[in-house]
């Protein structure tokens, strides 16, 4: 049933191709370099999601994503052009229960919970996310926490949203595909937007087939912006088995303070790990773990300008730990914007554990990304 009606959203966005738009949500690329064995190695990460929508009242999409750990990876060379994985397919009725009521339905993955896209895309927000967990400054893909939830399966969505559209309610209903085939689930999620403040909360449950009472999810996302101080925070629960011990493990937290002096910007963050994530089917080994963060920098991201500093990152196994690190890397790096790209340049330096020799401890890396 599900492939049924993946197949009829494509071919209702295929038939409107004529009044449909190409975007290119997001284009990325890093390249990774170290010293091992005396050899200078390098990784290369492919990010790509290509968006394909169109319509005016009823507005078709598909969404596909391709990331590639290791483009240099032997198996994986040449790789194959169309090497992507469609992430969703949908149909949105625009108004279709009166002014500002839309009624989407989709497969695969629906929006993320937490991240800034909503905010950019809706309410013409600048981005305001934190990097602190991204890929670029964790090196691992499986490191990285930028979000708090996506629902992923096949269902419906309806969102209200105001007359002067700086907020929103959606109510998901949808087949789960973490808790598997034959499971359903719902989120509630109210999104809003101010001058000075952004927020994003959502709250939800569904059935499981190991907890009999259901799997619970919830959090939030606040940001807000004082001019001379900005306050990230993101946190929550992406998952609770309720058979299982409710513990703080659970937790997924991303707290950031930003100053800006003039030119001059100070960022600390702090990072805990969640026990489950973005559709995990075991807990990860990481629950629990914190890391601590610096960066001071002149400059500021606009076009034609740059941005330079440092950042540091202090990583420990646990909590009451925290004083004795697991790992600590102090990184220089410069960021500037062109029309239409950022580029990104840092050097990684390994201060614990200690490498066999000092050029091991340089771990360079080059990125750029675009959105068209």
């Amino acid at each position: 049933m599900k492939r049924i009606i993946l197949y009829f959203c494509i071919g209702i966005a295929l038939a409107g191709a004529a009044n449909a738009d190409l975007f290119m949500d997001r284009l990325g690329m890093v390249s990774f370099m170290e010293i091992d064995s005396g050899l200078m190695k390098t990784r290369s990460t492919l990010d790509m999601d290509l968006a394909f929508r169109g319509g005016y009242r009823l507005e078709a999409w598909l969404s596909a994503r391709a990331f590639l750990e290791d483009m240099e990876n032997g198996s994986q060379w040449p790789v194959p052009l169309l090497d992507m994985r469609l992430e969703s397919a949908g149909l949105t009725l625009f108004d279709a229960f009166g002014k500002g009521v839309h009624f989407s339905w989709f497969a695969g993955s629906a929006d993320r919970f937490g991240d800034d896209a909503l905010f950019i895309r809706d309410f013409g927000s600048h981005p305001f996310h934190s990097e602190f967990a991204s890929l670029a400054r964790t090196r691992k893909q499986d490191d990285t926490f930028t979000f708090l939830y996506r629902p992923r399966g096949t269902g419906a969505i309806l969102t209200a949203r105001s007359t002067a559209r700086r907020s929103l309610v959606s109510l998901y209903a949808y087949q789960d595909a973490w808790s598997g085939n034959g499971y359903y689930g719902m989120d509630l999620r109210i999104a809003a937007s101010a001058d000075w403040i952004q927020f994003d909360g959502f709250a939800g449950a569904s059935f499981s087939p190991v907890s009999p009472r259901g799997a619970y999810r919830t959090g939030a996302m606040a940001h807000l912006d004082l001019g001379g101080f900005e306050l990230y925070v993101l946190g929550g629960v992406p998952r609770w088995e309720s058979s299982s011990p409710f513990d703080t493990s659970l937790f997924l937290a991303l707290i950031e303070p930003r100053i800006h002096l003039g030119a001059l910007n100070i960022f600390v963050s702090f990072l805990y790990r969640p026990a489950w994530y973005d559709g995990s089917k075991s807990k990860l080994s990481t629950a629990g773990q914190p890391d601590l963060g610096a960066r001071i920098s002149l400059g500021s991201l606009a076009v034609g300008k740059a941005e330079g500093g440092v950042d540091g990152r202090w990583k420990a196994s646990s909590i009451p730990s925290i004083a004795s690190p697991t790992s600590l890397v102090i990184s220089p790096f410069v960021s500037f914007l062109t029309r239409g790209s950022r580029w990104d340049f840092r050097m990684d330096i390994d201060i614990l554990p200690a490498p066999a020799s000092f050029w091991e401890r340089l771990k360079p890396s080059i990125g750029f990304s675009t959105a068209f």
